[in-house]
């Protein structure tokens, strides 16, 4: 199986209804289960609430920094991709 990508929202970025999403894979070779889902959630809450309090962060920097503390805790590691997509076509 290869490796399931997910969109992550950060809603209301701009104070005013925007969301910035980014799309992150994690390296797996099978979707996260409910626990790990979780356990992600969190720690992008988390960061979210440092960044709050802290420096002004964009999405992306809070992805990576999620990322990165995530990868640490439980060994599942990811990486954020610029698109699902395996291709587009126009005509």
């Amino acid at each position: 199986m290869e490796n399931p990508i997910y969109q992550v929202t950060e809603r209301n970025v701009d104070g005013c209804g925007g969301d910035a999403t980014e799309y992150v894979r994690f390296l797996t070779g099978r979707p996260l289960d409910g626990q790990e889902a979780g356990a992600f959630r969190q720690e992008l809450e988390s960061v979210k609430r440092a960044a709050a309090a802290g420096t002004d962060s964009s999405t992306s920097d809070m992805i990576e920094t999620t990322l990165e503390l995530f990868g640490r805790k439980t060994g599942i590691h990811g990486e954020t991709v610029l698109s699902p997509f395996a291709g587009s076509f126009e005509f």
